[in-house]
């Protein structure tokens, strides 16, 4: 150590302990997982709130490419935040730590809140069958039916708003 109390990067590397690997300070894992589980709240409310526009013609396109890579930060716009936030959604549901894969899996339920056409080509990709299929786990199965009942609580009041505005128009 120094004379700040800082250990150096070599007395860092041999601690048994799983740290990251910062001069500064340490920070567990459990601290690092729950700050990605709530970056994933957050930009998934921020995706259900606030509709960027989506071409669903190209979308089709981006969720078929497996080799999607997130976008460099000088690139991130509003124009493609739903697209970045796409890709970064799914790289999380790859991971193997069931609550890491359910923030995720809650996170892309914000993207299809506010654009519910992008459903119909996650069918196509089978998002649907991966996340309910006997080997994702139970906590990812119920995830995934409470995101689906979500998504249909939104469009049915959608839906009952839209017909009280136009019985009330006519």
């Amino acid at each position: 150590m120094d004379s700040f109390g800082v250990q150096s990067t070599t007395e860092i590397n041999s601690c048994s302990r799983s740290v990251c690997l910062s001069p500064l300070y340490y920070l567990p894992q459990d601290k690092i997982k729950n700050s990605a589980h709530r970056a994933l709240t957050v930009l998934g409310l921020i995706c259900e709130n606030h509709a960027f526009p989506v071409s669903a013609a190209t979308w089709g396109d981006e969720i078929q490419n497996d080799d999607a890579q997130l976008l460099p930060g000088d690139e991130l716009s509003w124009e493609n935040f739903t697209l970045a936030c796409y890709r970064l959604f799914s790289l999380y549901l790859q991971k193997t730590d069931s609550g890491t894969k359910c923030k995720a899996l809650a996170a892309l339920k914000g993207i299809f809140v506010a654009h519910p056409q992008l459903l119909l080509c996650m069918d196509h990709v089978g998002l649907f069958d991966e996340v309910m299929d006997d080997a994702a786990g139970i906590p990812l199965q119920l995830e995934a039916l409470e995101c689906w009942r979500n998504i249909l609580m939104v469009g049915t009041i959608r839906c009952s708003f839209c017909l009280s505005v136009c019985l009330w128009s006519c």
